[in-house]
């Protein structure tokens, strides 16, 4: 929460949100609560009724069970990214772009950016999604690109290392995946 409520153009810009008074806006609302709670405390905030609305929403966070960080900003910012999309009445469907595979792959990537753009946008989307294209390249010598969107990037973390060196787990990462038909 506080690395959120400190990022510099996350709250002034959603501060600047329309019709946040509203039940479709119930977990931007609980966040912003927490934000005015902060901003004016002296010391500590009771987080209390942020945890149970969580917890009646999801119950990976109800009750007083430690939670994984990443998973809870994940979800708080998915929902936030929901309640504020402006384009919730576009019910454009979810479809591959097989007609783009002739193309470049810049290309390909700016048709599934502008896709993706008229489905989603918030100011969640804007400031926090990495639009990410891979390569996915089978042993029979096909090749394809998948363009997905990230909140974090999951970077694998070898069992067997003794050294963690972070440019080589993001190289790691955007490697060609090679898979077998």
């Amino acid at each position: 929460l506080q690395t959120l409520i400190h990022c510099p153009l996350f709250i002034p810009k959603l501060l600047q949100q329309k019709q946040l008074t509203n039940n479709e806006t119930l977990f931007t609302n609980h966040f912003l609560n927490i934000c005015y709670q902060m901003k004016k405390a002296t010391n500590e905030i009771d987080i209390t009724p942020f945890k149970k609305f969580l917890g009646s929403k999801y119950k990976l966070f109800e009750g007083s069970k430690q939670n994984d960080a990443v998973e809870f900003c994940r979800k708080l910012l998915e929902n936030i990214s929901t309640e504020l999309n402006e384009k919730k009445n576009n019910n454009l469907p979810f479809v591959e772009l097989t007609n783009s595979f002739s193309k470049p792959k810049r290309q390909r990537y700016e048709i599934s950016l502008n896709y993706h753009r008229k489905r989603e946008k918030s100011i969640i989307t804007d400031l926090f999604y990495l639009f990410i294209g891979k390569t996915l390249r089978c042993q029979c010598g096909q090749e394809s690109y998948v363009f997905n969107e990230y909140l974090d990037i999951p970077l694998q973390i070898p069992d067997n290392i003794n050294t963690i060196i972070i440019n080589e787990l993001i190289r790691n990462f955007f490697k060609i995946e090679v898979t077998s038909h």
